[in-house]
């Protein structure tokens, strides 16, 4: 869980954790940060990256040395819940090709089609 107030230095410490370099974590903040206002906490975590390849196959023609695939899912929670757990997987720090995507839910979770 992490409080609002932390939600933008939380990403600030994990995103070179995850390979992303200084602008590309620039991006990722600019394109998130906005959604992350309507709660006092967020349940954040990032989904392995065989997770990511299996739910979301990518080819890059020609292949790079590295790719760096980013994952994030959250939720906005209401109270704090510590039993909650964060995943920071560990990537590559040089990357090749970047991808990163995220999904938040604000109710119930979507079916699965």
């Amino acid at each position: 869980m992490i409080p609002q107030a932390e939600v933008a230095g939380f990403f600030e410490r994990i995103l070179p954790r995850l390979g992303l370099n200084e602008r590309e974590s620039t991006d990722f903040r600019a394109a998130w940060l906005p959604r992350f206002h309507d709660a006092p906490y967020y349940f954040i975590t990032f989904l392995p990256r065989e997770t990511i390849d299996r739910l979301a196959p990518l080819v890059v023609t020609p292949k790079p040395d590295v790719v760096i695939r980013v994952l994030m899912d959250f939720r906005p929670c209401r109270q704090e819940n510590p039993s909650r757990r964060r995943i920071f997987p560990g990537l590559p720090s040089d990357a090749g090709s970047l991808w990163w995507n995220g999904e938040g839910y604000y109710g119930e979770r979507p079916p699965v089609r």
